[in-house]
């Protein structure tokens, strides 16, 4: 239920082998945000024609652990009516291959995106709330963009497995679709890097439903 510290939390999960006396200064900060923010929760809205739309926010940083220089991905999804925004799904994770360009990172966060997009849309027509257009995932990366729609495998990209290209594939299928959002809108940037106090409470007071 807190999105707003998944980030840090998966940075530390890194280090539970091995850790040392700066990973127990990183985790009291985050205890005593905790405190600090103990009555701030997830608040859901109501909508009463019963319709919403399914929209996703990808991102990723670049190289951004510096013992292995692997990126982390995130991203998060939302079920939106008008300005209403009720966050229904988020992750943090690092990746599992070392992203030559931050194309590429973006690319493996948007896959990732992409495969729960499919669960989530699958899990709504079931309960009957059917998506009828493709659900828009955000993305900050106009290249990640732009190779998520080319047909034509560039050489620079081979050593990602093909699984990355799953998005392409699902974009081709009308499952889904990036739409380039600028970065001080990105609200999946609180997932992936640490952020200044006032960009983290906004991002945060976005995306679990406290309207400034």
């Amino acid at each position: 239920t807190r999105p707003d510290i998944a980030f840090a939390v998966q940075s530390l999960g890194k280090h539970l082998q091995g850790s040392n006396e700066e990973h127990w200064i990183a985790a009291k900060r985050v205890l005593r945000y905790l405190k600090g923010t103990r009555d701030v929760g997830i608040r859901y809205t109501g909508n009463s024609t019963g319709s919403f739309t399914l929209v996703g926010f990808a991102d990723a940083d670049y190289a951004g652990d510096k013992d292995n220089r692997r990126s982390t991905s995130g991203y998060t999804f939302t079920l939106s009516h008008g300005d209403d925004v009720n966050t229904i799904d988020w992750k943090a994770k690092q990746q599992d291959v070392v992203a030559l360009s931050s194309a590429e990172s973006e690319l493996i966060s948007a896959c990732s995106a992409t495969q729960s997009a499919v669960y989530i849309r699958q899990l709504l027509t079931d309960l009957g709330f059917k998506q009828d257009e493709p659900t828009v995932i955000m993305e900050d990366n106009q290249a990640c963009i732009a190779m998520s729609n080319n047909p034509i495998t560039h050489k620079r990209t081979k050593h990602i497995d093909i699984r990355y290209h799953f998005v392409r594939e699902k974009a081709e299928s009308k499952e889904v679709e990036l739409v380039y959002i600028p970065t001080q809108h990105q609200l999946a940037d609180i997932l992936t890097k640490p952020l200044s106090n006032i960009r983290l409470a906004m991002i945060r007071n976005r995306m679990m439903g406290y309207k400034s």
